[in-house]
């Protein structure tokens, strides 16, 4: 029986990935992953991130202004109506107040999902 890690590249803190430990402190980090992930549909282990580019970088290379920019186009629309069209869930009379509204809401997960990277990175867990 071997002990150690169990999980996905990308989803542990790089730091501890070899030293095997478990803490609350890397379950923040690995949600924070899973927010990101979600949100912006790129893997942390996407071929984009190379080097010391990372999903993190990637998202906090977008604020304050271009957050739209990452986000996955695909949570910004509903199913393919009868027609066969893909409807945006943003109501076109009503717009600008919702676009808005999502962008906002869009950035504070994000916000949150890096905000678990900087973080860890304070702490003294390094």
């Amino acid at each position: 029986m071997s002990v150690g890690l169990r999980g996905s590249i990308g989803y542990i803190p790089p730091a501890k990935y070899m030293c095997g430990q478990v803490s609350m402190l890397g379950d923040i980090y690995s949600y924070g992953i899973l927010l990101l992930e979600m949100f912006t549909g790129k893997r942390p282990t996407d071929e984009m991130f190379k080097d010391d580019f990372s999903i993190h970088k990637f998202v906090f290379m977008a604020f304050p202004n271009h957050v739209m920019d990452v986000v996955d186009p695909s949570l910004l629309f509903e199913e393919e109506n009868e027609d066969g069209i893909e409807e945006s869930i943003i109501d076109i009379e009503s717009g600008i107040n919702n676009k808005k509204l999502l962008e906002e809401c869009l950035a504070s997960v994000l916000r949150l999902g890096s905000s678990a990277q900087r973080h860890l990175q304070k702490s003294e867990w390094r």
